[in-house]
């Protein structure tokens, strides 16, 4: 909606309880600035709520049919105050620009990892990479190979090959996985023929580099095909590594081997539940009264002390 300046469409994602859905988002820029953008829309489409404030300033805020803004002339709030299903954002960044762009550009540093497109019952499937990703991973090969490590300490280096796919034009580069045998010699080993797990990180490689050059990446199960040990070193030695200064990892995860606050903070777990009107209930671990037993937590959580009525 922030890219486009248009509501969502979909009616399933709207809980049957409720005729609207509500967004918040709050990300701070490269310069230091804060910025908080709220949106609330209802299923004919039309934006109810729409907020965005820049520290605590109120760049512009809808509510009631009414715009108000500490930056806009009488004349633009009275125009634009009235239903749309088109976003303010949209409509007003010209009157705002060099905040749109610092906002927009702080927006394009979050990336939203979907799954790989596959099968996992298929064996036989090889991932490629595009130029602009080879070169990333070239660029940073050093620290590429030991998120590898993480996963497998016998991988030793990668490689790329060109290849141009049968449908299409496009120049794009396997990946070989090189090891060492017992007699110190390389064996290199294709992609498509490595674990699940492998196949996993190294779909991911190229969003975790960028964590590192600052960008904020989501990922939904992380941990699917990926060990406990292999998690634990990959936060450890990566995310959580003092070289890192600004990127930002958020994962969804069902491995309660990382309900742990000597791998995390009570301010990096967030716990994700339903109540019973079946609305969505997102809680940080800081909302709960901890026990001072914290190696208790998993069992804590399997015994439902972090339910939410």
């Amino acid at each position: 909606m922030i890219s486009t300046g248009m509501p969502i469409k979909n009616e399933r994602v709207f809980n049957r309880l409720s005729d609207t859905i509500s967004f918040e988002i709050i990300v701070e820029s490269d310069k230091g600035n804060s910025f908080e953008y709220t949106i609330q829309v209802n299923k004919n489409e039309q934006i109810i709520v729409e907020k965005l404030i820049k520290n605590q300033d109120i760049i512009f805020e809808f509510s009631n049919n009414v715009l108000y803004s500490d930056l806009l002339d009488d004349k633009i709030q009275e125009i634009y105050s009235r239903e749309s299903t088109s976003t303010l954002l949209s409509k007003l960044k010209d009157f705002i620009i060099d905040i749109y762009n610092e906002f927009i550009s702080t927006i394009n540093n979050i990336s939203i990892v979907t799954d790989l497109f596959l099968n996992s019952d298929v064996k036989w499937f090889n991932i490629t990479f595009s130029n602009k990703h080879k070169e990333l991973i070239q660029n940073n090969k050093e620290l590429a190979i030991q998120i590898l490590k993480q996963v497998d300490p016998t991988i030793k280096d990668i490689e790329f090959e060109e290849c141009i796919s049968d449908d299409s034009d496009t120049l794009s580069y396997n990946v070989k996985i090189i090891r060492l045998d017992e007699h110190k010699r390389t064996v290199r080993f294709l992609l498509a023929f490595e674990s699940k797990g492998i196949n996993r990180i190294v779909f991911l490689l190229t969003n975790l580099l960028e964590v590192h050059i600052g960008k904020s990446i989501l990922v939904d199960e992380l941990d699917a095909f990926i060990s406990t040990k292999s998690l634990i070193l990959l936060f450890n030695e990566i995310i959580n590594s003092s070289k890192n200064k600004r990127g930002q990892l958020i994962v969804t995860s069902h491995n309660l081997e990382l309900f742990d606050l000597s791998l995390f903070a009570p301010q990096q777990i967030y716990i994700v539940s339903k109540n019973h009107s079946l609305f969505t209930i997102v809680n940080s671990l800081v909302d709960f009264q901890l026990r001072t037993n914290k190696k208790r937590l998993a069992l804590d959580f399997l015994q439902g002390s972090f339910e939410v009525i």
